[in-house]
Order: structure tokens, then sequence, then C-alpha cells
């Protein structure tokens, strides 16, 4: 999602590790249902 913002791989990647442990797990769940877990 974030690569496809535009976003540097390597910055993307550290960030989508972030906001993976970070939010809830409500919120990352309804972002993996709308946006998959494809890499």
């Amino acid at each position: 999602m974030l690569i496809k913002l535009g976003v540097d791989k390597d910055v993307a990647l550290e960030d989508a590790c972030r906001i993976e442990h970070d939010i809830s797990d409500e919120s990352f769940q309804k972002i993996k249902d709308k946006y998959g877990t494809k890499k």
C-alpha cells in the first residue's frame, strides 16, 4: 500500500512494520481486509 503511494521501498517496509505493531488489532485487521496481505 505504501509503495503504491510512492513511498521508497525500504521506508515503506519499515513503516509497515511500525503500523502492524503500533495500531489496534481491529484497525490492522480492517486494513488487511481492505487491501489484502499480498507482498
